[in-house]
């Protein structure tokens, strides 16, 4: 029993002395909330919120990265939290798949201003590898780097209509796309 008491404390002053990456942070919530950190099996992401559809959260990090995250196991209290521009702290639980989408376990409220984030209509110039560039009816070309999201990215065909999500500070970024139903057009009436 002693082994495992001293394990125990190692494991929580040890975990205490990192430091998290910029943009997360410990939730040193009790033993258990620790070992989760140590097991790598819960993080917390700090930023705002994009967008919120369909049980996914499109969260800008502070670190700068984009993150997909499914809300689906949220209460409705915690859901509320998701309004757009708000600064939020979601705890994530880790899936076994780095690649997967990231699960909220719960979310709070983050300190700090509201973000805003612009929307622009244009169609989808080239999708090369992550990167999915955007040209507007006015010229403005922009682009979004799949490689910075983490969880599901976003989908983009070249020469299809899209919305593209993007922040003005601390810079000019592209932070996520929406492709957007095209109506075919109609075809001119024939005649016999």
């Amino acid at each position: 029993m002693t082994i495992v008491v001293a394990l125990l404390t190692a494991i929580v002053v040890l975990s205490g002395m990192t430091s998290p990456a910029l943009g997360q942070s410990r939730p040193a919530v009790g033993v258990s909330g620790v070992l989760d950190e140590v097991l790598g099996l819960r993080w917390n992401a700090r930023g705002h919120v994009v967008q919120h559809r369909e049980a996914t959260l499109v969260l800008r990090g502070e670190d700068g990265r984009t993150y997909t995250i499914n809300t689906a196991g949220l209460d409705a209290s915690a859901l509320s939290r998701l309004k757009e521009g708000r600064p939020v702290i979601v705890a994530l639980d880790r899936s076994s798949n780095p690649d997967a989408m990231p699960i909220a376990a719960s979310v709070a409220e983050g300190a700090g201003p509201p973000k805003t984030f612009r929307r622009v209509d244009g169609v989808v110039e080239a999708v090369d590898g992550s990167r999915i560039t955007v040209t507007t009816p006015q010229g403005l070309r922009l682009t979004l780097d799949g490689g910075r999201v983490v969880g599901e990215a976003p989908r983009a065909v070249a020469h299809e209509a899209a919305t593209l999500v993007y922040e003005e500070e601390p810079a000019l970024a592209g932070v996520w796309i929406d492709a957007r139903e095209t109506q075919p057009a109609a075809s001119p009436p024939t005649s016999r």
